[in-house]
Parts: C-alpha cells; structure tokens; sequence
C-alpha cells in the first residue's frame, strides 16, 4: 500500500525530521521481520490456485485455512517480539537516541497491530489466487481511504480528535489496515 505510505511520510515530514526518520526506520523494521509471510502468502496462493485449477475446493480450501494458521501463529510472534524488543532493536538499527522515544512510540503501536496489518496483504493475495482479487482490492481501497483519511486528523488533532502526533500515524495505519482485513474476514466467512 503505496499510497497510504506516501501520505505517511507527508503528514511525518509536517512533525519534523525526527517524525520522519522514526517512520521511515520502524517500517523498514517491520518488512524486514515480516519477509517470511511474503513467502507464506506466495506459497499459499500457489496452492490455492493448483487445487482450484485442479477442481479440488476442499484440498483449496484447506490450504487457505493451513495458511491462515501459519500467518497468525508467525506474524502474532514477530509482533510480539517487535513490540517487547522494540528499544533494543531501535538501538542495534543505530537509531540515535534523540530520535528513539518517538520511533518506539510509534513502533508500539505498528507492532501491536500487526496481525491487523499484515493480513491484509496475506489475505489479498490468496483471495487473488482463489480468483477473487476483486475483493482484494476493495478491502485495500477501503484500508487505504480510511489511513489517507483519518491520519491527519489523528496526528494533529483535527474537529473533535486529540492531537497524537507520531501515534496518530500509527493508529491510523493500524486502524484502517484492521478495518480492510476485517472486510477480508467478512469475505472469507460468507
């Protein structure tokens, strides 16, 4: 989600360098630990796709479910350990110490939402192997309008909400990544 992450930045680089650099440090952080679900998602989709093709929607079916287990038991972990070892892992990223109180607030947040967040990507893609990247992406349309949206008002403190700075960035990336696989989950159950 390109776009989302580019209006990050924006609305980063209104609060200052530091804003900025701690956005830019914790999300690279976050791919960095998150790669082996790339592989889950390309995996599983491959999978999926074999067994439709071959007529199978139960053997597909499973695969979607032993995938999801494996997203939730993974990425639940590295969240976890990312919200637990967020200093260390700032300090050993050669994060400056001006820059690390704001960078592990907003890491926190990322962290603690992970499995909101990154089942969206997971989820899309084996619904795109499935054959249904339609929903794939309405529900990153819908994750994307909501953090475009709602992250101005989160971090300055817009109409009736609080001014949060850095948090507000990170609550809205985790509010409107939650609401997009909340829309996936709404699919997968229907």
């Amino acid at each position: 989600m390109a776009l989302p992450t580019t209006f990050d930045m924006f609305w980063m680089g209104k609060l200052g360098v530091a804003a900025l650099a701690s956005v830019g440090i914790v999300q690279s952080l976050r791919m960095a630990m998150i790669s082996p679900i790339i592989g889950l998602s390309v995996g599983g989709g491959a999978a999926i796709a074999r067994y439709i093709g071959a007529g199978d929607q139960e053997r597909a079916n499973l695969a979607m479910f032993q995938s999801l287990v494996l997203f939730l038991l993974i990425v639940g972990s590295i969240g976890l350990a990312g919200f637990i070892f967020a200093r260390p892992l700032l300090r050993l990223l050669g994060v400056g110490e001006d820059v690390i109180p704001l960078a592990l607030s907003y890491a926190r947040i990322i962290f603690a939402g992970l499995l909101a967040m990154d089942m969206l990507p997971t989820v899309s893609g084996l619904l795109n192997a499935s054959g249904s990247p339609e929903r794939s992406l309405q529900a990153n349309i819908i994750a994307a309008i909501i953090i475009i949206l709602l992250e101005p008002f989160l971090v300055f403190g817009l109409g009736p909400f609080p001014q949060l700075g850095i948090r507000g960035a990170g609550m809205a990336m985790v509010l409107g990544n939650s609401l997009g696989s909340g829309y996936h989950v709404f699919v997968l159950l229907t």
